[in-house]
């Protein structure tokens, strides 16, 4: 699919380098934009908030709006800190008086453009459909009438901001476990199994947290006393596997803190023997509740392909960087954007090398010979020397999200040296900090807003320098580590 020229995209709208454009006047609303209705909502929906840990750092999230339709996907967030002095984070907010708008823009009738992007995305009977108005924003910080549009179609979710028949972003609505890496590190795993009181008593594997599905005909496990230890080469095991590898992940986050995870987000549905758009069985994918038909969020899991990659679903890693992504959409909602999926991927990967111990990802899932994995074993790897600036980055967000994984475990290897808590733990709460539509300075200043509540800032200027070191020293020049640092 060919996403426009914004310049074209303009003149089909309003014209373009004709029409008369004014200073757009641009509002704060307090909370986030309102989420769609989609099938039944989940509590977790719309204002649901990671709590593995009070920020002790005051602060409100807010979107913006020009003439009470919301801007798409901007965010900011001010925080009062105790010494009385205030923070803000968002890269929007330096440019409003730069925005500029044709007042005589006009919406098309949503109709058409949920049926454009159907059509472009093969989509010929959707379960659920919707279009909220919104503005689009420009490289050239010019407000276009646009829609963001979510439609549901056989397990799969489209999200797209567009107008007529002009889309400006679009993606799956999900997070996949992607198929790249940089080089070797780590060792084969191993299948474990678990005790659990977590599951309901119907008999499948299903409870509180999450419930177990297969998307191919295939019979759900079933256990008329609760013990799902399977064989193997018995079909049943995959969904055991899945179960048993999701509720670790899940103990693993809860440890971290008192409470790790929103109750009110779950159970997440795990549907396995997945096959995705395009016939592809190579891949894994977390949808949030908003994105699903059932209000429930979903991880999606292929069977691999033998030859690609394979044992997805019994892999511990490849559900446990799912699960990853459910807690990082806590704070990280906008699927579309380049910049805050990078950061979901490397959150998501860190998360997983946390756990593990172990900077090789999936080390189970690449079939000898594989061009998706570097041999023998690794999808990605946090093991790295990647920058922000090499002359060959690549442009996959996994990929990217390779740097954010890297620096992250470079941070840990410093810091765990010269404090008791563990450095995951500041990761993870600086998803309290982080914007819906993230950028990468965010994660940095949130990383230092986190050090601040655990280590009273001790850390701030080691996670800035390392930044500076992974090539962000550009970005962000505008921050000043000692600002982070709690009065004495």
């Amino acid at each position: 699919m060919k996403l426009v020229s914004l310049c074209v995209a303009a003149m089909l709208i309003v014209g373009c380098g004709t029409e008369k454009k004014n200073k757009a006047d641009v509002d704060r609303q307090p909370g986030l934009i309102g989420v769609p209705t989609l099938g039944v909502r989940n509590a977790c929906a719309a204002n649901s908030r990671l709590a593995l840990s009070s920020p002790k750092s005051e602060s409100e999230i807010y979107h913006y709006s020009y003439k009470n339709v919301p801007i798409c996907s901007w965010y900011g967030r001010t925080l009062n800190l105790d010494s009385g002095s205030g923070l803000f984070i968002g890269q929007l907010e330096g440019k409003l008086g730069s925005l500029v708008v044709d007042e005589a823009s006009e919406w098309p009738e949503s109709q058409v453009v949920t049926s454009f992007i159907a059509g472009e995305s093969g989509v010929l009977k959707a379960d659920a459909v919707s279009a909220d108005r919104c503005w689009y924003l420009t490289p050239e910080l010019e407000l276009l009438p646009a829609y963001d549009v979510t439609i549901v179609a056989d397990d799969r979710t489209i999200k797209a901001v567009a107008s007529g028949d002009q889309i400006f972003e679009i993606g799956s609505g999900g997070f996949d476990i992607g198929r790249i890496s940089y080089q070797l590190e780590g060792q084969i795993g191993s299948v474990a199994f678990l005790e659990t009181d977590s599951l309901d008593g119907s008999g499948f594997l299903a409870g509180k947290n999450f419930e177990v599905f297969t998307n191919n005909g295939t019979e759900r496990a079933v256990s008329t006393n609760g013990n799902f230890d399977f064989g193997k080469s018995d079909f049943q095991f995959p969904q055991a596997s899945a179960y048993a590898n999701a509720e670790l992940m899940l103990d693993w986050f809860d440890k971290l803190t008192s409470k790790a995870v929103d109750t009110e987000c779950f159970p997440i549905d795990i549907k396995l023997h997945h096959v995705f758009v395009g016939g592809t069985v190579n891949n894994a994918r977390y949808q949030p509740d908003v994105n699903t038909a059932t209000g429930r969020p979903e991880i999606l899991v292929g069977d691999g392909d033998g030859v690609r990659l394979t044992n997805l679903g019994t892999d511990p890693d490849v559900i446990a960087h799912e699960f990853a992504h459910h807690v990082v959409y806590r704070g990280v909602k906008d699927t579309n954007h380049f910049e805050s999926v990078v950061i979901h991927e490397g959150l998501a990967d860190y998360f997983v090398y946390s756990k593990t111990g172990n900077a090789c990802l999936a080390e189970t899932v690449c079939p000898l010979g594989s061009f998706d994995c570097i041999q023998p074993r690794c999808l990605r790897t946090g093991a790295n020397s990647m920058s922000f600036v090499d002359q060959n980055l690549t442009s996959s967000p996994h990929g990217q999200g390779q740097i954010i994984s890297a620096m992250l475990l470079d941070l840990a290897n410093l810091i765990e040296s010269q404090s008791e808590i563990p450095f995951v733990s500041t990761v993870a709460a600086s998803i309290n900090y982080l914007l819906p539509r993230s950028h990468l300075e965010d994660l940095i200043q949130a990383l230092m807003l986190a050090d601040r509540d655990l280590n009273a800032g001790r850390f701030a200027c080691d996670i800035y320098q390392m930044a500076v070191d992974r090539g962000l020293g550009a970005r962000i020049q505008h921050l000043k580590c000692a600002e982070y640092e709690a009065q004495k």
